[in-house]
């Protein structure tokens, strides 16, 4: 009984999907899930910058002892979705794709999204950036929790806009010109590392964003206590998923 009821929901939840490796098309646009192996392959390089020039106080708030030893590992920190829960993605990305395109900022124009494909693969611990969300390249990187997170819809567009700054610097340029953001500095070492941002702390009204780390405590202090003040690229990040 209980094989003949997962062959029906396998049966049911195949035709909501057009399956050819890994690839669906839903409403809006085409979405591409990745296996583990394939994010492992397709950011084999952007791992190994991002953490070989990693600074001492971003790996120990990491823990992070040897980085050799965990680019070595991370075939661990990866994780294969099932068919459950590409169920449950696809449906809040076509939810995101419609918030996102009725959003109306300078610098930030949804319609050049249309064509490009949403990305996506996913970590399983909390060894790996914490556990956060975030973004290398255009793809996403989801830790499984967020998939049964009740803030999918808000996590897929805040990550979406990471995409879109990296995809179109000219218009983060605009948004950034626009809303007064100005460069103070390049970062040093005690300021924490972030996939979602550049190498610069910006100041806006004459607030600092910033989140720096207290290498005492092993910890992190962003500008009033919230990430979302860390970097321009997040307060808009923050911004502009929390108004849809």
């Amino acid at each position: 009984m209980i094989i003949f009821i997962s062959i029906l929901l396998i049966l049911f939840f195949s035709k909501l999907f057009i399956i050819n490796k890994n690839v669906y098309k839903n409403k809006v646009n085409k979405i591409i899930f990745y296996s583990s192996n394939d994010i492992l392959y397709l950011l084999n390089d952007t791992f190994y910058y991002y953490y070989t020039n990693m600074n001492n106080d971003n790996l120990k708030l990491r823990r992070i002892k040897d980085k050799q030893q965990f680019l070595n590992n991370l075939y661990k920190y990866f994780y294969d979705i099932n068919i459950y829960e590409k169920y449950i993605l696809t449906n809040a990305i076509s939810i995101a794709q419609t918030k996102l395109n009725k959003i109306k900022c300078k610098g930030f124009y949804p319609h050049k999204l249309d064509n490009i494909a949403w990305r996506i693969g996913f970590s399983n611990l909390y060894d790996y950036e914490f556990g956060l969300p975030h973004t290398h390249k255009d793809i996403i990187i989801l830790n499984k929790d967020n998939i049964y997170n009740n803030n999918l819809v808000t996590i897929l567009i805040h990550e979406r806009i990471h995409v879109y700054q990296r995809l179109f610097p000219e218009d983060i340029n605009e948004y950034l010109l626009y809303n007064k953001f100005e460069k103070v500095r390049k970062k040093t070492n005690n300021d924490r590392t972030n996939p979602d941002t550049d190498d610069y702390v910006y100041s806006r009204n004459g607030l600092i964003y910033e989140c720096k780390i207290d290498s005492t405590y092993n910890s992190v202090k962003c500008t009033k206590n919230n990430s979302k003040y860390e970097h321009p690229f997040e307060y808009m990040a923050y911004t502009l998923s929390e108004s849809c």
